[in-house]
């Protein structure tokens, strides 16, 4: 029958099982609020009035007033430079979003009426936040209640864009896949390829790279974050060389106390000999 037709493909996708429904309404930018374990690293602080000395009082931020987007942080930050880069993104989003309406709108859940966490579109919301600040309302996305699969919804908002900086891509992996090991329990065990490339939607290649790192997490991340290591890719070639002879623990100990990326060499592997010192005569 027709409903025993949808039951069963509400059972096949794993997806449909955590939906929250939701709403297209309007809400006042003020009352979203950005959530601080979003992926990408933009740490901004609002002033508590919106005069130019609470602006100007703001310190080791980014700020993001109506007419205001400026880094702030110590320039011996290691993310100093990923947050201008971000800076910019954003400003070339508002640059956009001033000759037209917003396409997809920003997802929050209501924890109350004048409070909406962030679920997605944290850039958009920044990117209109600084062109009008937060006395207007804009239309969003309304979950009813804070959705269970949170994690791997940002995950998705942010893995269909190419510009996440490793440590986020890598912390927004993490996030979503801890969120369904909580969620699937036992059967992420058994089912843990199908059920995170079915969640994520990400490839087995993929899948394999960040589930190798995600093993490793927090030495890998420091790496990732202190610029240590760059490419994710490479550095899970070399783990995995150094798996094989069981040795990973100690490459990646070796990454963090020399400060740079060098390949994997076995500890028996004897050095290449240097060129024989010659003397005249």
């Amino acid at each position: 029958s027709k409903s025993l037709y949808l039951r069963n493909i509400s059972l096949s996708n794993p997806c449909n099982t955590f939906k929250t429904s939701s709403e297209l309404d309007r809400v006042l930018v003020d009352y979203i609020q950005p959530q601080p374990d979003n992926a990408r690293y933009l740490p901004v602080t609002f002033a508590q009035k919106s005069d130019d000395e609470s602006i100007a009082a703001l310190d080791n931020c980014v700020v993001c007033e109506k007419g205001v987007l400026e880094n702030r942080l110590s320039k011996d930050n290691p993310r100093y430079d990923a947050v201008n880069k971000e800076i910019e993104e954003i400003r070339n989003l508002a640059e956009t979003l001033k000759h037209s309406e917003l396409v997809h709108p920003i997802s929050v859940w209501r924890k109350n009426m004048t409070d909406y966490p962030i679920v997605a579109g944290h850039r958009r919301f920044y990117a209109i936040r600084f062109l009008y600040g937060g006395l207007i309302k804009i239309k969003a996305k309304i979950y009813a209640e804070k959705p269970k699969n949170l994690s791997v919804l940002r995950h998705i908002e942010n893995f269909s864009r190419s510009d996440l900086t490793p440590p986020d891509a890598l912390d927004s992996y993490a996030k979503a896949v801890r969120e369904l090991e909580n969620l699937e329990g036992s059967k992420i065990l058994t089912e843990r390829i199908s059920l995170v490339t079915s969640y994520l939607g990400i490839s087995r290649t993929s899948f394999f790279r960040y589930d190798k790192l995600y093993e490793h997490f927090d030495v890998v991340h420091k790496l990732l974050e202190n610029k240590v290591v760059t490419s994710l890719v490479a550095l899970y070639e070399e783990i995995k060389k150094a798996e094989v002879c069981k040795d990973a623990e100690r490459y990646l100990k070796m990454l963090s106390d020399e400060g740079r990326f060098i390949k994997y060499l076995p500890i028996d592997t004897p050095k290449k000999p240097g060129r024989a010192k010659q003397y005249i005569t």
